[in-house]
């Protein structure tokens, strides 16, 4: 009971330290990138400080640490990054292991005071989860136009969050896209959901570990076949202990 109790008050320091820097931070982000000379710059100068922000200030407050490993397969050249995703924290992190990068992300998440507004000059791909086909379309058209800019593009093909150690069902917007582009597929495998639990504000402590796999040929299969392939190795290094 002590324990939930400190849990929930370092949880609840961080959302209010988190606030107060990230609210002056966006209206910043808001201000600067009519400024900033290009897309790539915004995500490097104004995205990834405050990634980086969010994951200290989570680790300082809630005592939620990381491992990496695998970190040499994120090379110059621009792939699509494919995760599962569980909580609120891959979203931070992810974004500091390669730049520049734009995310695939719900449109609702645009709607949000503040953030959402930044989020919005970052040049995300956002969709419409409802509309199945013309979001996967936006996708691998976006996608394709980013990664010949030499942007990363961040996709998490289970849509949505699940629970650990759940892995859901992927859809094959990730292999599309990199397809089309004719870019690789780095796949990564993290376990935050242990420790900030999807649809929970309340953190506990612990090492996420994070784990970046070698990057896979797009053209060497089928988009069924690649998706298939990306699924299978995130789940089995998912459970290895």
């Amino acid at each position: 009971m002590i324990r939930t109790g400190c849990c929930a008050l370092r949880s609840f320091l961080f959302y209010v330290l988190w606030i107060l820097y990230g609210v002056p931070w966006c209206l910043w982000v808001i201000l600067a990138a009519p400024c900033t000379r290009s897309v790539q710059a915004r995500h490097r100068y104004l995205a990834q400080p405050f990634c980086r922000m969010t994951v200290v200030l989570c680790r300082l407050c809630c005592g939620i640490r990381w491992a990496l490993e695998g970190a040499e397969h994120i090379t110059a050249r621009p792939c699509v990054i494919v995760s599962n995703h569980q909580s609120p924290w891959e979203t931070f992190f992810l974004q500091t292991l390669a730049s520049p990068q734009t995310t695939v992300i719900k449109k609702e998440l645009l709607q949000i005071p503040f953030f959402g507004w930044a989020f919005r000059v970052l040049d995300p791909i956002p969709i419409d989860r409802k509309e199945a086909h013309s979001s996967l379309q936006q996708v691998v058209k976006a996608g394709k136009k980013s990664l010949e800019r030499n942007q990363w593009v961040m996709i998490f093909p289970e849509g949505s969050r699940h629970p650990w150690p759940e892995t859901g069902r992927f859809n094959r917007g990730a292999a599309f896209t990199a397809q089309a582009a004719g870019a690789p597929v780095v796949p990564v495998v993290h376990d935050a959901g242990r420790y900030w639990p999807s649809g929970r504000w309340i953190k506990r402590p612990g090492t996420v570990r994070v784990k970046v796999g070698p990057a896979l040929d797009s053209q060497a299969s089928s988009a069924a076949e690649l998706t298939q392939q990306l699924r299978e190795w995130i789940q089995e290094n998912k459970n290895r202990d």
